[in-house]
């Protein structure tokens, strides 16, 4: 929840990959604010509450195989 109490941000897969979304407390349409490829995890909301802090996982491996030896 909001600092407030007036907004849940939550993770869904409706679209694919894991992402990112908030709505009101007292129901509405969801909206989606994270667009990564291979998803996110929530983690918290700021302090002020206008905005959350998101994890994002990356595979780099292709970048080792791409080097030269």
């Amino acid at each position: 929840f909001s600092p407030d109490g007036s907004h849940i941000a939550f993770n869904s897969e409706r679209e694919g990959s894991k992402q990112a979304y908030v709505m009101p407390v007292g129901g509405g349409e969801p909206r989606q604010i994270t667009w990564h490829t291979d998803g996110c995890d929530i983690r918290e909301w700021t302090p002020d509450g206008r905005g959350l802090l998101v994890g994002i996982g990356r595979d780099f491996s292709w970048m080792r195989e791409s080097r030269a030896s």
